[in-house]
């Protein structure tokens, strides 16, 4: 008897997936995913607003973020960008690991018909069926699978694996490409995204990118028969590689970097230089390296075309700038290894009450923010890149051209050099 004859759970199944899928793609005919998550923010804020204005010297607290690592999709190697990180991290989970309901159902799938087939394997075995090596042989490619599944995040081969019932699953976003309307085609069932002012008929449809609800995902905590989270390991030291991001952003783009007995630490665009309290004025390390990532992704505002000028303290292009930078040094310290701790900066309500303001008016406003986020990151990332590969290069070239040493007992060799005429 086959796997497939003998499984008849499977279809039932399967009849889940599809009633699930049905049930989402009826959801979100209805919902709003990017208002939503604007909610959510916007309640973050003002439930820190309340409590800061209650407690006027307590320090700002982290007003949405719950983990120090990205979010990663172990079972398709994705690691999330962008908004994504700004919606996954929010979603008051410590783990950092999230999969699609299908991701489950086939990981699930791949465990049962490998249990059935081990199973199956050891009764031939034991009723003579197939010889030893025959069992050998065939269980190998189990093996290969079960190990497969386990590094995707499966705990107890033997266990089932599914979403926990109850369990809500969280939004995640990708890029697409809108086309907007020109003046001769109507628009009346369209609430969003808004046809481009002055686009005249018979002009090519103008298209921008935007970010649109592709699904949703569950934690790892929301899931049974899944590994516990382990602590993350790093290839580097992140004081230390925090310490070369530095010198990288110096080298490469012509920052200059300042340390002033005092206690604010600050980015002028004017001079393109960083100014920090010095090291020993933190109360750790990493509140040191948090604060220095945090004022280094305002540096990157002017190669990137953000606007660092046009508002004073309070402006919304200052609110947004500093929301920018502020998501920017969650992404550094996480891809960087160094636990974020939003008390490290010198942030208040002005700023949360600003944020608010702008998430009132515009539901795209964290989209926005998130994005200059990432190519800051990015950018980041490039130039340290850059300068290793400088410095190898530099290696290299003092390795490369090393003095011709003459074994003793051989006559050095006469070499004579003409011109020709």
């Amino acid at each position: 008897m086959t796997y497939e004859q003998s499984n008849i759970k499977q279809d039932e199944s399967n009849k889940q997936v599809k009633q699930y899928k049905k049930k989402i793609a009826l959801k979100e005919d209805k919902k709003d995913y990017r208002q939503e998550l604007t909610d959510k923010v916007k309640i973050r804020i003002e439930e820190m607003i309340s409590h800061m204005e209650a407690n006027p010297d307590d320090q700002w607290n982290k007003p949405w973020f719950s983990c120090n690592e990205r979010p990663v999709n172990p079972a398709t190697g994705t690691v999330y960008k962008g908004i994504n990180v700004i919606s996954l991290m929010s979603a008051d989970f410590v783990d950092n690991r999230f999969y699609t309901y299908n991701n489950i159902a086939e990981m699930e799938k791949t465990r049962a018909k490998n249990v059935f087939e081990l199973n199956d394997l050891s009764e031939k075995l034991e009723a003579k069926a197939i010889t030893q090596a025959e069992f050998d042989q065939r269980l190998a490619p189990l093996e290969k699978s079960f190990q497969e599944l386990e590094a995707k995040g499966l705990n107890n081969r033997l266990e089932a694996m599914h979403i926990i019932k109850g369990s809500k699953a969280i939004p995640v976003f990708k890029a697409v490409q809108v086309s907007f309307k020109s003046a001769d085609e109507t628009n009346d069932n369209e609430a969003d995204p808004k046809p481009v002012e002055n686009v005249k008929a018979g002009d090519a449809a103008p298209k921008i990118w935007m970010q649109a609800h592709s699904g949703n995902v569950f934690n790892a905590t929301q899931i049974t028969n899944m590994k516990p989270l382990q602590a993350k390991t790093y290839t580097f030291f992140p004081h230390e590689e925090a310490e070369t991001h530095l010198q990288a952003m110096i080298v490469k783009t012509g920052l200059t970097y300042n340390e002033v007995n005092k206690g604010r630490a600050f980015y002028s665009p004017a001079n393109h230089a960083i100014t920090m309290p010095p090291k020993e004025l933190f109360r750790t390390g990493n509140d040191y390296y948090g604060t220095l990532l945090h004022e280094i992704s305002h540096s990157t505002g002017k190669a990137l075309g953000r606007d660092l000028s046009s508002g004073g303290f309070g402006s919304k292009s200052y609110a947004k700038e500093e929301l920018v930078a502020e998501i920017s040094s969650v992404l550094m310290s996480a891809d960087l290894g160094i636990p974020y701790d939003a008390t490290q900066h010198e942030n208040n309500v002005a700023y949360l009450k600003s944020w608010l303001g702008a998430l009132n008016e515009d539901k795209n406003y964290i989209f926005k923010a998130a994005s200059q986020a990432e190519k800051s990151v990015n950018y980041q990332h490039e130039q340290r890149a850059a300068y290793k590969a400088d410095l190898l290069l530099q290696q290299v070239a003092k390795t490369d051209l090393k003095a011709v040493v003459v074994p003793k007992g051989l006559p050095a060799v006469k070499r004579e050099f003409a011109m020709s005429m």
